[in-house]
């Protein structure tokens, strides 16, 4: 699995804000089914939000 592209993140929001994060469907090697992603990558986005993750260093 690790030769392999990583998925997009996709969070898939109705009217009300409720929201989720579906998972990217894989074979049985584990493989992502990027037909799969591909018709994620179909529908049309209607809003990004971006969220900064401050990291600190130990």
């Amino acid at each position: 699995m690790t030769d392999q592209p990583v998925p997009p993140t996709v969070w898939l929001a109705d009217d009300r804000g409720y929201g989720m994060r579906p998972l990217v469907p894989q074979g049985t090697c584990g493989q992502y089914k990027w037909d799969a992603i591909e018709a994620v990558n179909t529908v049309p986005v209607t809003e990004t939000i971006v969220h900064q993750v401050p990291v600190v260093a130990r």
